[in-house]
């Protein structure tokens, strides 16, 4: 059992693993349907994800298609448009056989860029957030309340129907999640 402890990916630390071994755990993850330590990876690897090894998890997300994956390095590219636009060494050898995606990055660059407001101004357009890791972090916020509601089931504590009603929903993808207070 892994624990909820993945070793860092690509980096100095005695236990790092390297990108090649991350991504074949993702596909091994996704092909045995282990979930929580694919989107724990993932999560890992957008985390780590720097201007040095961008290109390689992006070409890597794409190839083996993991499309959460790269569209955190899509989110990444934005944050980080104008460095790589001034360092084109940066991405362009590891995507020169795959033009779909870079021309996917200067789309999706141009788009957030030349936007205009209505009346033919450029828009003024803060950066785009970093990677996220919404879905993990709600995730991990509802294992715990879900790991107090069986302690408070294993104590026999009962909850009246009220304080389980759900204040909002959240919908990610398929997922729901439904947050209460308390």
């Amino acid at each position: 059992a892994y624990g909820e402890a993945v070793p860092a990916v690509g980096g100095e630390e005695a236990d790092a693993i390297s990108l090649s071994v991350a991504f074949d755990l993702l596909e091994a993850c996704s092909k045995f349907e282990v979930e929580r330590l694919e989107a724990l990876l993932r999560e890992t690897l957008l985390e780590s994800l720097d201007l040095p090894k961008f290109a390689s998890v992006l070409r890597e997300s794409h190839v083996r298609q993991i499309p959460g994956l790269k569209q955190g390095c899509m989110r990444f590219a934005l944050h980080n448009f104008d460095q790589l636009v001034d360092h084109p060494e940066l991405f362009m050898k590891e995507l020169s056989e795959l033009p779909e995606v870079v021309s996917d990055l200067f789309r999706l660059g141009r788009v957030w860029k030349d936007a205009e407001e209505p009346g033919g101004l450029a828009a003024a357009r803060p950066a785009p957030a970093v990677p996220s890791t919404l879905v993990n972090d709600l995730s991990r916020l509802f294992d715990v309340a879900r790991q107090e509601e069986r302690e408070d089931d294993a104590h026999g504590t009962t909850r009246s129907p009220c304080d389980l009603a759900p204040d909002c929903r959240v919908v990610v993808g398929e997922e729901m999640f439904l947050a209460h207070s308390v």
